[in-house]
């Protein structure tokens, strides 16, 4: 993954973990960061994992609901 750091991208991209941040509007260091990993399939694969890792685990579905069940009971509490 490659994006640029903007809006909540930095909240979920660990950089040079799941994939690079670079900055925001800068062409030239995303093609750099893109390159980086068509050309290091080793790094590519590394990162890739890791991404999946992190969505098999912290996004799963069941993730989710119960964050979701939780802030209802908070609401629900509150009233």
């Amino acid at each position: 993954m490659v994006a640029f750091n903007s809006g909540g991208i930095s909240e979920w991209l660990t950089d040079e973990k799941v994939g690079f941040l670079v900055r925001r509007g800068n062409t030239e260091e995303l093609a750099g960061k893109i390159e980086t990993l068509l050309t290091n399939p080793d790094l590519a694969g590394k990162m890739g994992a890791a991404g999946r890792y992190m969505v098999e685990t912290e996004y799963r579905l069941e993730n989710h609901l119960e964050r979701l069940i939780e802030v209802y009971r908070e609401i629900a509490r509150k009233n």
